[in-house]
């Protein structure tokens, strides 16, 4: 968990400075790895003047 803690802070920043969309898949590592808060952060920015344009999220899930 102190690796996943220690480079949340750069993930995070690499999505947020994005001039163009970002598809996020796979959000159960959030979860898993106790991040979900990134997913509230990220979705508070989008949209706002001179903030990312658009982030989507794909729940991906097998059978």
């Amino acid at each position: 968990m102190k690796l996943i803690r220690v480079a949340m802070p750069q993930v995070e920043q690499t999505i947020l400075s994005s001039e163009k969309p970002v598809l996020m898949i796979y959000p159960g590592l959030l979860a898993r790895y106790e991040q979900m808060d990134v997913l509230s952060r990220i979705r508070e920015r989008v949209g706002r003047k001179g903030q990312m344009f658009t982030t989507e999220l794909a729940v991906v899930s097998q059978h």
